[in-house]
């Protein structure tokens, strides 16, 4: 018989969010970026490792220099 389990998942896990961009990247994993929570448009980036199980978030500098 199957049965639904909740991996445990290590790093710092986004917050939810719609309308969101991700992609699948090289060697099992997948970036999200953006997206809208309710209140605000969000520009953070997070990589999913799927055979890690693990989440981390991307810093990402914004400024453009002259």
């Amino acid at each position: 018989m199957m049965e639904f389990s909740s991996p445990t998942i290590t790093g710092t896990l986004p917050s939810p969010r719609s309308w969101h961009a991700s992609t699948v990247l090289p060697r099992q994993r997948i970036f999200v970026h953006g997206g809208y929570d309710g209140n605000q448009i969000l520009t953070d980036s997070f990589v999913f490792d799927i055979g890690e199980f693990s989440l981390y978030q991307l810093e990402v500098n914004n400024s453009m220099n002259n």
